[in-house]
Order: structure tokens, then sequence, then C-alpha cells
């Protein structure tokens, strides 16, 4: 077994399970983009934001790569300048 239960268990949830996983990434990832350096110079360069420790974690946390969760958390702060 990985060290990932998140990604270990994806097919053994139900719907219900998938979709509130689902919702905590997302509340995640508008935590970070409103809460993490949001007004640095840098906030929506894909290198620097994939290599926030938060976007790391977060990355871990739900079975993502840096990369993505940094694209989801950019999209989050264009859609809220």
């Amino acid at each position: 077994m990985s060290q990932n239960w998140v990604t270990d268990n994806l097919n053994a949830e139900s719907p219900q399970a998938k979709r509130e996983r689902r919702r905590l990434y997302l509340d995640m990832v508008d935590a970070i983009a409103n809460n993490d350096g949001p007004g640095d110079p840098e906030a929506r360069e894909l290198a620097h934001v994939a290599s926030v420790v938060s976007v790391v974690l977060a990355a871990s946390v739900f079975g993502k790569t840096p990369t993505q969760v940094a694209r989801a958390v950019i999209r989050v702060r264009r859609l809220n300048p």
C-alpha cells in the first residue's frame, strides 16, 4: 500500500465520498489562492506557486502534482483579482 490513502481508495469510494473529496480540494485551493501570498508579484507565476509549501502539501494530500494544484490556484486568483 502506498503512502497516499486518498489515491489508494479512489476506486473504493462512493460517489458521495468522491464529491466530498472534490469539495475539500476546491476549498483548499480557494484558501491557498486567497491567503498564501495572493498579492506577491510572483503570485501568478506557475513555477513559484508550484513551489509554495501549502501547494505541495495539497498536492500530496489529494494525489495531484504541485503543478496541477498551482494551476488551480492561479485560476482562482485570476477570477478574483
